[in-house]
């Protein structure tokens, strides 16, 4: 699948701790290749954005884990 629309940890209005940003990575990779077991990684990036706080977690989680990228908005 494309991701080129998608964010990168780098391009986030915020912050994004080493182990998040390497979350998300792996997610990207795995929804490009069409892993089967991509929720996997979207349960991980959410996991992990509870460590931030209530606002970014939120964000992270509706983006990245719930698919918010599809749209183009968080």
């Amino acid at each position: 699948m494309d991701t080129s629309g998608m964010l990168r940890p780098e391009e986030l209005p915020f912050a994004v701790p080493k182990v998040l940003a390497d979350a998300i990575y792996e997610l990207i990779d795995a929804i490009e290749r069409d892993d089967l077991c991509v929720d996997c990684y979207e349960n991980e990036v959410e996991s992990i954005a509870r460590k931030l706080d209530e606002e970014h977690d939120m964000w992270v989680r509706r983006y990245y884990a719930r698919g918010g990228w599809r749209n183009g908005r968080p």
